[in-house]
Order: C-alpha cells, then structure tokens, then sequence
C-alpha cells in the first residue's frame, strides 16, 4: 500500500471519539499529502483553513482517494426504467419525512415538458407516489424492447 501515496495527493483520515462506555462516533476528513514518510504522512486539511498547520499522522487510519479524472466526466446516475427495483428518497433538507424512504417497483413515470417528474412505485401490494429525481436504482429488472 505504501506505493500508492503520493505527494498533493488526497486522503481520508479517520478519527472520532471514544465515550465511557466504549461507543465510537467516528470523524472523517479530507486532507492534501505534503510529504511521504516510511509509516505516516504529513498533511494538510482541504480545503485548507484559515488557522490550519500541517500535521502527521499514521498511515494506518488514513485512505488514498484517486479517481481517473475521465470518469468524473464521464459518470452519471443510472436512469430509472418501469420495472426497476427503486428507492425513493427526501432530498428535502428539513423534511420531517427525510429519514422515510421507500423501496419498491417502478410502475410508471409522469413526464411534464419533455422531463420525467412524478411516478408511481408499487410497494407489495401499495401504490406510492415518488419524485423521479429523487429515485436510486437498487436492482435493474426492465426488459429492452
């Protein structure tokens, strides 16, 4: 593992706390490698802070993040088709429902000005409304015709 690190590359460091009883809530951030050592890193937070200072840590609970900038791209969400197997998410900020997902099948699609908007998701033996944006692709069942 020690080859993949590189110099004003990213990691994700873990952290967290640790209460009496033993639970952890674990932290994440994103940091730059400045410099590679034998077992730790010297990094910076990104995006850096006003007040930040590089710090080292060990390589042990840090994690490359390294993509091929064609995919970024290139990669988009899969488009839900009738017949998929969806969840159906709030992607509203202060929903009260925001916790409350559905999952289900796509059983149609209302579109309005050429754009998917409403569906209906058909939960056992329920029909649910849905927002098609806010729908995620668990399982791909539709058949090309």
């Amino acid at each position: 593992m020690s080859n993949a690190w590189y110099k004003n590359g990213f990691v994700v460091c873990f952290g967290g706390t640790i209460d009496k009883s033993g639970n952890f809530s674990e932290r994440i951030s994103v940091c730059k490698i400045l410099e590679i050592g034998e077992s730790d890193l010297l990094l910076e937070d990104y995006p850096s802070k006003t007040f930040s200072r590089p710090f080292k840590i060990s390589k042990n609970i840090c994690c490359l993040l390294d993509i091929d900038p064609s995919a970024v791209v290139s990669s988009r969400p899969v488009d839900p088709k009738i017949g998929d197997l969806v969840l159906s998410f709030s992607s509203a900020r202060f929903d009260t429902k925001a916790s409350e997902s559905i999952t289900g099948i796509l059983y149609s699609i209302t579109y309005q000005n050429g754009q998917p908007g409403v569906c209906k998701i058909m939960c056992g033996d329920e029909m649910k409304d849905g927002i098609y944006d806010n729908l995620m692709v668990v399982q791909s069942y539709h058949v090309e015709h």
